[in-house]
């Protein structure tokens, strides 16, 4: 199953798979890319589980300051597929912000 997926983003221990179809699919997104929230997630992040295998991930890129939200499937310990990427929320703003206490 994880063989099919030909790209990678590492966050620490943490391997992010991925594909030209969830690339291209992101590539459609024009407020947020996938290079932003590569940056972003090598700085600091939080990291919420949804229920069963789906995770989300807020982060904020330093560069850019855009908080992006990011959602992964579960693969395995330490393994996620990446699903997709957005702008976060005023709510997921918020709520990272009292987390990180910026």
């Amino acid at each position: 199953m994880v063989s099919k997926f030909t790209k990678e983003i590492r966050v620490g221990r943490i391997r992010i798979l991925y594909d030209e179809g969830i690339e291209r699919h992101i590539s459609k997104h024009e407020n947020v890319k996938l290079y932003e929230a590569n940056e972003a997630l090598n700085h600091k992040y939080i990291m919420l589980h949804l229920g069963g295998n789906d995770y989300m991930f807020i982060t904020r890129n330093p560069y850019s300051g855009k908080y992006i939200t990011v959602f992964l499937e579960k693969l395995s310990e330490s393994t996620f597929r990446l699903k997709t990427i957005r702008l976060s929320t005023s709510t997921e703003k918020k709520y990272y912000n009292k987390k990180i206490k910026r």
